[in-house]
This record gives C-alpha cells, sequence and structure tokens, in this order.
C-alpha cells in the first residue's frame, strides 16, 4: 500500500511539472523574422605554393579566413531596407548589416569581411559560424526585431557593408 501511495504522489508532482513546462514553453513562443537565412558560411583560402626556405614551407601548411557568407530571403510582403544579422564565430561576435532594397521572395548573396584574415594551421578544425537575423527594416520605416535581443543587435546604426562576391570557384 505504501509503495502505490509514493508512486501516487510522484505521479501527480510530475504532472505539475509537466503542466508548468508546457505553460513556460508556449509563453517562450517568438514571432518568426521576416527575413530567412539560407547560408551562413566563412570561407577558408589555404596557403599558396610557399616559397623557398621554412617560411615558405609554413606559409604553404597555413589557411586564412576569408569572407563571411550570407545568403538570405526576404520571406516577406513587404520591400526590407535594412537587415541586421548577428554573427558568433566560437566566440567572436559581430552584428553586421546589410543595406539595399530587397523585395518580398527576393534571395539575396552577399560576402562580408568582418572576420576574414586570421590565419591557422592548414589541419585545424575549420570553425563554422552561427548567424540569426536580429532586425529588419521595412522600406516603408516599420522594424521588426528579436525579442530580448540587446540594443546594440537591433539598432540600425551601421556597423559593416557586404563586400563583393567573386563568383570564380577558389
Amino acid at each position: 500500500m505504501r509503495a502505490f501511495v509514493l508512486a501516487m504522489i510522484t505521479m501527480c508532482f510530475a504532472s505539475a511539472a509537466m503542466a508548468q513546462t508546457s505553460v513556460t514553453a508556449t509563453a517562450a513562443i517568438t514571432p518568426p523574422s521576416p527575413v530567412q537565412i539560407d547560408l551562413c558560411r566563412l570561407d577558408y583560402n589555404t596557403g599558396g605554393a610557399g616559397g623557398l626556405g621554412l617560411l615558405g614551407a609554413l606559409s604553404a601548411m597555413s589557411k586564412s579566413t576569408g569572407q563571411l557568407k550570407i545568403k538570405f530571403t526576404n520571406e516577406s510582403q513587404r520591400e526590407v531596407s535594412v537587415v541586421r544579422f548577428a554573427v558568433d564565430l566560437e566566440g567572436k561576435a559581430a552584428s553586421i548589416r546589410d543595406v539595399g532594397k530587397f523585395a518580398p521572395g527576393i534571395t539575396v548573396d552577399h560576402g562580408f569581411k568582418d572576420f576574414a584574415g586570421s590565419t591557422q594551421w592548414v589541419f585545424s578544425r575549420q570553425q563554422h559560424p552561427t548567424c540569426h537575423v536580429s532586425y529588419v527594416k521595412f522600406s516603408d520605416g516599420t522594424a521588426w526585431s528579436l525579442p530580448d535581443a540587446p540594443a546594440e543587435l537591433t539598432s540600425p546604426a551601421p556597423v559593416s557593408s557586404p563586400a563583393p562576391v567573386s563568383s570564380a570557384a577558389p
């Protein structure tokens, strides 16, 4: 009998905990971003021919980070004029802004130099960035921002501009 009572008490506490969890989960739902990220990638350039001597050999065994590529689509029904991305590369964060006239349904593919130039050993693990949209301004003056984001991620102040993306394969 005692085991039955303990089992019933345990089930009551479990039910109460599950009810609390479901209430918390429904309160945390955020509106979707009007801009969807299709690609967030950091390009890597391997060392060149190297040249002569030890310095040349080390150069041939290195790689450097190239442009950060972000490809995104305006999923809204309105023209977008500013998109701000929050980017993290293993603890190194950047807020990147792209400005233009992005019509509904258009896909944009831009490169940014914010993480370019870091040199690594050729056999080291390639770091992969994480990106999310933190702010969108529409051409009509209205805006969407990520709830609970720091002000520097949702403000329209300029931080970075896109660099031209080359279509040639490395």
